[in-house]
């Protein structure tokens, strides 16, 4: 079992801490100042990527991570759950505007043989019209529009699966480290 202390696994240079690097930063800059982005939504954007390009990363260490960790394949799956719920409903409920749910969905959430990211989807649709009314547009500081979808994401599911719990605090340090440069 997983100690409920994040700080044993999410120390510096943990394999379970997304890279910030300043190439993501100046994309979220340039889709805040040149495409007129909300800051919480340009940084999810540059999140979806950057947790997706994660996963592989842990995907492909996973015998060297199990070996490691006290996680087990259907763990790391949760934590990519956890990582990517938050900033993956941020957009969808920002998309939603411009498309159809069908749509949203097929471009976030993309159905596949993989039982997580069907899950995923499934938990979004759900999700997308309440996290549209939880995204706090008019806050200017990106950790007040999104906090609200943390703390819904933190009480609404998986809340017996550690390692969801620790997914969501590594993808909320991220987020706060872009969210520091508004």
């Amino acid at each position: 079992m997983l100690n409920p202390n994040f700080d044993k696994i999410l120390y510096r240079d943990s394999p379970f801490v997304p890279p910030v690097t300043i190439e993501s930063a100046y994309r979220i800059l340039a889709s805040v100042t040149v495409s007129g982005d909300h800051p919480a939504v340009a940084i999810a954007e540059e999140l979806i990527d950057l947790f997706t390009a994660h996963n592989q990363f842990l995907e492909d260490q996973k015998d060297w991570i199990m070996d490691n960790f006290p996680v087990d394949e259907d763990g790391l799956n949760r934590f990519y759950f956890g990582l990517i719920m938050p900033p993956g409903l941020i957009l969808a409920a920002d998309m939603i505007e411009f498309f159809s749910e069908e749509e949203t969905l097929d471009a976030l959430f993309p159905q596949t043989d993989n039982l997580t990211i069907n899950g995923l989807r499934k938990y979004a649709a759900r999700q997308i019209p309440l996290v549209g009314k939880l995204l706090h547009r008019e806050a200017t500081n990106p950790m007040l529009s999104v906090d609200p979808i943390y703390e819904r994401c933190t009480f609404d599911i998986m809340l017996d699966c550690p390692w969801y719990l620790l997914g969501l605090e590594a993808g909320k340090r991220t987020f706060q480290e872009f969210a520091k440069l508004h």
